[in-house]
């Protein structure tokens, strides 16, 4: 299952914080779109990789790019800063 939504959160050593919610699941139609735009491209460039004997697979390199976006789900990232003394929270859920 693909992440939907990511809350960044601001948080100040004085104050409560700042939080933001980011729809993701609003570029995966645009994500898609692009994916069946670029896929005759990736196809032929692939085609062309392999009679040049070129061990590239495109095509598994972008499934495997997007499987990977996918278990993003429930990742929390959080980023420390000694010069401004904030913190960032970043939750993918």
């Amino acid at each position: 299952m693909p992440p939907w939504i990511m809350h960044l959160r601001f948080v100040n050593q004085r104050e409560k914080g700042i939080g933001l919610w980011l729809p993701i699941f609003l570029a995966w139609p645009i994500l898609i779109a692009l994916l069946i735009i670029l896929l005759p491209l990736v196809c032929i460039a692939e085609i062309v990789l392999r009679i040049c004997h070129v061990d590239l697979r495109l095509v598994s390199i972008i499934i495997s790019l997007l499987w990977l976006f996918a278990e993003m789900r429930g990742m929390r990232v959080v980023v420390n800063s000694r010069q401004h003394q904030s913190n960032i929270h970043i939750t993918i859920h």
